[in-house]
């Protein structure tokens, strides 16, 4: 199954949110899923999201990439979850997971 994880969470952080994302990530695609992890927030300084991977200790075997930081837009969630939603038809998805209900 192909899953899009749409994630509020800085990544990399050390808040449990990322933590727990990054790991989630890897057990769905340790139980045969193909995995497209769309963080929010803070990317690396060099831009480098695989590097996200090293940062938790974690395979690089599911793909990252960054949405848009929102931080001063007042209905931020609503656009990470209609950018969000872009992506999983984009990638063509078989479901999309979330854990922010604005978001979702």
């Amino acid at each position: 199954m192909k899953i899009v994880f749409l994630s509020v969470a800085n990544v990399p952080s050390k808040i449990a949110e990322s933590v727990f994302t990054m790991k989630l990530s890897e057990a769905l695609v340790e139980n045969g899923h193909d995995v497209l992890l769309l963080a929010h927030g803070i990317a690396p300084a060099d831009g480098d999201l695989a590097a996200a991977h090293d940062y938790y200790g974690v395979p690089q075997t599911y793909q990252i990439r960054r949405l848009p930081a929102l931080v001063a837009f007042p209905r931020r969630r609503f656009v990470t979850g209609a950018v969000g939603a872009c992506w999983a038809g984009r990638w063509r998805a078989s479901i999309a997971y979330g854990r922010n209900i604005y978001a979702c």
